[in-house]
């Protein structure tokens, strides 16, 4: 029997989430990240089905007691999803599901696509934030709505004027994810010399040879 105490709680399965953050403040939803263990998935991969059965049984328990009428689960990880869906099963609730391109795109994730259109065609509603997967979702037959997030407006009156003697910087803030410019962007670094490039990001996640070649561009 359905019984549940009402509102909206949205999952993410980190430690911490800036977009989840600002869609449950714009939502008004509670925002709940799960996190259990911390640990180099280089060194440890082998501890992940670990993990993510104790956020699936945290997850779980959080539901239970909450028992909210709509649940919005940001992925990846895809099993986040799976979470969600078989306790909304259980439940007879809806769930949302807010799908990162990395999820698409990465070696790492891309394995699991089959799942991901499982579970849209499933979802109340499944939210992406470029066409092009939308056009990937849409096609098994899911609800899909293109999400873009709209340029952050911030006070730029306390700003330095920028050198105009010094050379043009150009900036990529970045996450090496499969889905970004980075490689063209190491490409023009090396035809325009006279340019700064600066490319932010964990070097861990990045190809081997950007560390190698990022004092010569």
């Amino acid at each position: 029997m359905k019984q549940t105490h009402g509102g909206l709680v949205a999952i993410f399965w980190g430690p911490h989430s800036r977009h989840m953050d600002d869609l449950a403040q714009q939502l008004g939803a509670e925002a709940h990240a799960i996190d259990v263990m911390s640990f180099s998935w280089r060194k440890y991969a082998w501890l992940a089905p670990l993990k993510y059965l104790l956020q699936a049984l945290k997850t779980w328990a959080l539901l239970i007691r909450r028992r909210p009428a709509t649940v919005y689960v940001i992925i990846t990880p895809t099993f986040a999803a799976l979470a969600v869906y078989l306790y909304c099963l259980a439940a007879r609730i809806p769930f949302v599901m807010d799908v990162h391109g990395h999820s698409l795109t990465s070696h790492k994730w891309a394995w699991t696509i089959p799942l991901q259109k499982f579970l849209a065609r499933r979802a109340l509603a499944t939210l992406v934030d470029q066409q092009l997967y939308r056009d990937t979702f849409a096609a098994c037959g899911a609800r899909t709505l293109v999400m873009e997030r709209a340029p952050t407006r911030i006070a730029t009156a306390h700003l330095d004027q920028p050198d105009r003697d010094g050379p043009f910087s150009v900036t990529l803030v970045s996450i090496f994810g499969a889905d970004e410019p980075v490689e063209l962007v190491v490409a023009a670094a090396r035809l325009l010399p006279e340019v700064r490039f600066f490319i932010t990001g964990d070097l861990k996640r990045a190809r081997p040879d950007y560390a190698k070649q990022r004092r010569r561009m």
